[in-house]
């Protein structure tokens, strides 16, 4: 409902509604944004964006000093133009709920991973603060025109899409996601498994509260709809950061403020794809239980990732006989793990090493490039002995990341950028460089003992060569913005 841009900008600044804590102090829209630096500092997501807008042009343009590390109340910012400059309160009370309110919800549930880590029960009250931010208070079942929040938002991009009657496919996945979240957390203090568990399901989570924005993006490049282009790109591209620095600049300039969408070109088709590829987003997700017209599913089809489309799994060209994806993607830590290193989130960069987050192992959980590190059977590399004797250390790798990590060692008086240069390079040319021999000369081994799994191992030793940002084009990614040895090897 419209209101009067000065109204809004007060109950935006000030709160109206929602109180906290025992002294039920008041909290407002705002301070979701510019709290952010301190509640949020150490989260994956929130440095992601941090990262991605520092030279957006959306905050460049606005009165204020963007940081090197991003500004840390970007979506504050956003929101204050939407009122100063375009004077729309409509445009606005959107904006918070896409920026500011989806990056809360998205730190309760990291929240929640830390508690269930420590064997703390509040990661209960951090899942369902997440819940109530995600539906909001006057949200009515299945409903198109009521509520304000993210529920709200998922319905009516499923709207857009054709959907006449019933839940969004995202907003039932999405509390039946927070339903098994629960279950978790009620044996987080007891189970290791329950433990490992729940970043699995909160990644399933971000993954369906991505899908919405995408949906909207796409309805309003076919609109033609400039402003809230401009409002879904902010609300989903920086995510394009985490999977490839040049995917993300395509993307953000392509669609940055004043520039027509009839001028896409294919270069954004292909990186618009990709990037929902690396977020594990395909044509299915985005189309849901919708039922789109002809023409909508035309352009929705032009936009979208069909994941059958790829015909043959390649690496850089080198094509597979079996799907090492998930192990390529180990990539992705290493670029993300850098990320939250260059922003001071050092805490967030040892959990990402030693949890992992973007590669699916063959059990319950993900594969973790401190395992990569130290694994047990290294010794089958000839060379490993003579690293070993000369380092000192059966680890050394793993000592030197680590020393990066937690600034110490030869890195005790280092800057930000320094510790985050070498500890993506002793993971690039150490860590990776051994474990690409390990599995190499397994593979060998295995061949010899006339096992069938030779060759997938050899595969996966490519994939860990490789990994997932380079494409699977022959030379891989023009622009080198890979972390492993093949980009190095363009370097």
């Amino acid at each position: 409902e419209a209101v009067s841009v000065h109204d809004a900008n007060i109950t935006y600044t000030n709160g109206k509604h929602a109180f906290v804590g025992a002294n039920e102090r008041i909290v407002s829209l705002a301070t979701l944004s510019r709290t952010a630096s301190e509640d949020m500092n150490e989260d994956l997501m929130y440095n992601i964006y941090r990262w991605a807008l520092v030279d957006h042009d959306i905050l460049s343009n606005l009165d204020t000093q963007v940081s090197k590390e991003g500004d840390s109340a970007y979506a504050d910012l956003v929101v204050q133009k939407a009122l100063g400059i375009a004077m729309d309160s409509v445009l606005a009370a959107e904006t918070a709920v896409v920026l500011n309110v989806w990056m809360e919800i998205t730190h309760e549930l990291f929240t929640a991973i830390d508690y269930c880590g420590k064997g703390d029960n509040r990661s209960f009250m951090a899942l369902d603060r997440g819940m109530a931010l995600w539906i909001g208070v006057d949200q009515e079942e299945s409903s198109f025109d009521t509520g304000y929040m993210m529920y709200s938002i998922a319905q009516k991009a499923a709207d857009n899409f054709g959907l006449n009657s019933g839940e969004s496919k995202v907003n039932t996945d999405i509390i039946d996601d927070f339903v098994d979240a629960q279950s978790i957390a009620s044996d987080c203090r007891l189970a290791d498994d329950s433990k490992a568990g729940m970043p699995l399901v909160v990644q399933s989570m971000l993954k369906k509260m991505t899908i919405p924005l995408l949906q909207n993006l796409i309805y309003y490049i076919k609109q033609e709809n400039n402003n809230y282009i401009e409002l879904y790109s902010l609300a989903v591209i920086p995510q394009a950061m985490g999977c490839s620095s040049t995917m993300h600049k395509t993307l953000s300039d392509a669609l940055s403020s004043g520039k027509t969408v009839k001028n896409l070109d294919k270069d954004f088709y292909d990186a618009f794809k990709m990037f929902q590829k690396c977020l594990r987003i395909n044509c299915a997700d985005i189309i849901g239980n919708t039922s789109p017209d002809e023409e909508m599913r035309a352009h929705i089809s032009e936009l979208c990732y069909d994941e059958n489309s790829e015909v043959v799994n390649a690496i850089a060209g080198f094509e597979t006989i079996n799907d090492v994806y998930e192990i390529s993607r180990l990539d992705l830590d290493i670029l993300q793990m850098g990320i939250l290193m260059e922003t001071g989130a050092f805490e967030a960069a040892i959990s990402l090493y030693e949890n992992g987050y973007n590669s699916f192992g063959d059990s319950n959980g993900f594969q973790n490039l401190r395992a990569l590190a130290r694994s047990s059977i290294r010794n089958i590399v000839p060379q490993y002995n003579i690293f070993m004797e000369y380092f000192s250390s059966e680890n050394y790798g793993h000592e030197l990341v680590m020393d990066a990590l937690e600034g110490v060692g030869v890195f005790v008086d280092a800057t930000k950028d320094q510790r985050a240069e070498g500890a993506t390079r002793a993971l690039q040319s150490m860590v990776f460089y051994m474990a690409i021999l390990e599995k190499l000369y397994s593979a060998v081994e295995q061949c010899r003992e006339g096992n069938e799994n030779g060759v997938k191992t050899w595969e996966q030793g490519v994939a860990l060569f490789v990994g997932s940002i380079e494409g699977s084009a022959r030379g891989g990614s023009a622009t080198g913005d890979g972390t492993l040895i093949y980009a190095l090897a363009k370097e």
